[in-house]
């Protein structure tokens, strides 16, 4: 039984007794595993991590989460590996794919969530990037009075503090739990809030002025700020520089390794909103929540783990003017006992759009102007019918 007969061996043990909803999908794992050992291959890993990781696999069943630590320093890093000794914390220290970013990825066993989460939330909350106070005397400041924002901001951050500075604003930088995605979270006293308000609806009207969405202010809680800390496979192996990534994608064209297909039985299982990567993407910044019809799906394919794809019909195109969207298959899930399709669009993203013939492109449409042109009412009118009011999740400007 060779390496990825026994990865499959040890889901199946798992799936006989109950159905896992894995953070990533079986095919995600595999895809992991291939990554790892490519990078063995070209002696970026030693053997000492893919045999790690295997031990890991066969300990969770292949039910873990893949998270964040906003560090590199191995003594704060050991300071976790005491604190999950001593809470029974089942764990692996992934291999740092990007040495000197800051960051350190951990892969935890699902059910010990609330011990990982609870040593997360005191870990990340003392690591402040700086501000006019510090976490604990804005704590204590307020007598716990405050509230988290989240601002996209790929300036330098001394011009947000100058900004702060100036309308004398009580403030603490958070770390970033996901560097890369362009936002930065800020606690602020609840007294401030007129003033926090006041400073982001200005930035607001600058950001759509230049053509660009952006989240109307609303307080971030913080569950939702310690959730940008978590990540799925793909996301783990994007940490990795450009030239890492170009040296294995050259080597899996040159000798492309062969992996077997998950099972049949496991991959026509639907994902539903109840997976914890829907979770995830819902309470992720610039995501735009969009209800597709079955009516409206034109074409699922099966084209390995970098490949499935769900091609729909835009709603309000047919006939001559119709357009088609194509979007990764592992972002969409079902509800309404399947008669319904949600998935995301990124605000900002632009995306092609192909005509009826699926041959030729359509017009490039940006993520925003998509969701308010053509979804939005089917959000609405999906909402009306069930009966519900319509999510806060995240609100769109009109541009």
């Amino acid at each position: 039984m060779n390496e990825e007969e026994q990865v499959l061996a040890i889901l199946r043990i798992g799936a006989e007794t109950t159905y896992y909803l894995l953070r990533g999908s079986v095919e995600g794992i595999l895809h992991l595993i291939r990554y790892l050992k490519a990078l063995e291959k070209n002696n970026l890993l030693s053997g000492k991590e893919l045999k790690n990781f295997n031990s890991f696999l066969k300990a969770t069943e292949g039910n873990f989460q893949l998270l964040n630590i906003p560090t590199e320093n191995e003594e704060k890093l050991e300071e976790m590996r005491r604190a999950f000794k001593e809470t029974g914390v089942t764990y692996m220290v992934l291999p740092n794919l990007n040495p000197n970013d800051g960051m350190t990825q951990i892969a935890y066993y699902t059910p010990h969530t609330m011990k990982v989460e609870a040593w997360y939330r005191n870990f990340c909350l003392k690591e402040l990037a700086g501000g006019e106070h510090s976490r604990t005397d804005l704590k204590n400041l307020t007598e716990g009075h405050t509230s988290i924002v989240n601002i996209p901001w790929n300036k330098d951050l001394e011009l947000l503090k100058e900004d702060f500075d100036k309308l004398q604003i009580n403030y603490a930088i958070l770390p970033d739990l996901n560097v890369g995605d362009g936002y930065v979270q800020i606690q602020y006293a609840d007294a401030d809030a007129g003033k926090v308000r006041g400073w982001y609806e200005a930035f607001q009207k600058d950001f759509l002025k230049a053509g660009h969405w952006i989240d109307s202010f609303k307080p971030m809680s913080e569950e939702a700020y310690m959730n940008t800390g978590k990540m799925d496979v793909q996301e783990y192996i994007d940490t990795a520089p450009k030239e890492m990534k170009e040296r294995i994608e050259k080597e899996g064209q040159e000798n492309p390794q062969v992996f077997p297909e998950a099972p049949e039985a496991w991959k026509s299982q639907p994902k539903t909103t109840a997976d914890p990567r829907y979770l995830q993407l819902a309470n992720r910044p610039g995501y735009l929540e969009i209800t597709i019809n079955q009516s409206l799906v034109k074409q699922v394919e099966d084209r390995g783990v970098a490949g499935e794809l769900f091609l729909s019909r835009i709603p309000g195109t047919s006939g001559a003017e119709e357009l088609n969207l194509m979007l990764p298959r592992k972002d969409v899930f079902t509800t309404d006992d399947g008669k319904t399709f949600v998935t995301f669009l990124e605000a900002n993203k632009i995306y092609h759009t192909f005509q009826s013939d699926l041959r030729h492109r359509g017009p490039e449409i940006v993520g925003h102007k998509l969701y308010q042109e053509h979804y939005a009412a089917v959000n609405r009118q999906l909402r009306k019918v069930r009966g519900i009011l319509p999510t806060p999740a995240h609100t769109v400007p009109k541009i």
